[in-house]
């Protein structure tokens, strides 16, 4: 389970991705919850060098080996599309992982409309 800090950061994430969606309709938006203790931050292994944000081979296998190693219920990871913004791996095969978060629907989600026009007009050959 894949989430971000913000909405807006959620919805900038899925942008950067565009190409891989064929619309951007049927979203809801969830707001997670949980204790700060159940949370294991990799950016300090990002500012000291040693993960680059940017590989996506080296961070795969740092997500990996955490989900293997059940070592939390999240991984704090650095945004690559917005510096100074975070996103969120959850653990669902932590032990903990139940007990530990909560989620609430917060209802359906929906770009702007001058969003998807832009996004529709980009698609086009």
């Amino acid at each position: 389970m894949y989430a971000s800090e913000h909405p807006a950061l959620a919805a900038l994430e899925m942008l950067a991705a565009w190409d891989d969606y064929q619309d951007f309709g049927s979203y809801h938006l969830y707001r997670a919850r949980f204790n700060a203790d159940a949370v294991e931050d990799a950016a300090p292994d990002v500012l000291n060098g040693h993960l680059a944000v940017r590989d996506r081979e080296a961070t795969q296998a740092h997500g990996d080996a955490w989900v293997k190693a059940r070592r939390s219920v999240a991984l704090r990871v650095p945004s690559v599309v917005s510096p100074a913004s975070y996103n969120y791996l959850f653990n669902p095969d932590h032990p903990a992982f139940d007990d530990g978060v909560t989620r609430e629907s917060l209802g359906p989600y929906a770009y702007d409309e001058r969003l998807v026009t832009l996004l529709e007009r980009a698609k086009r050959p």
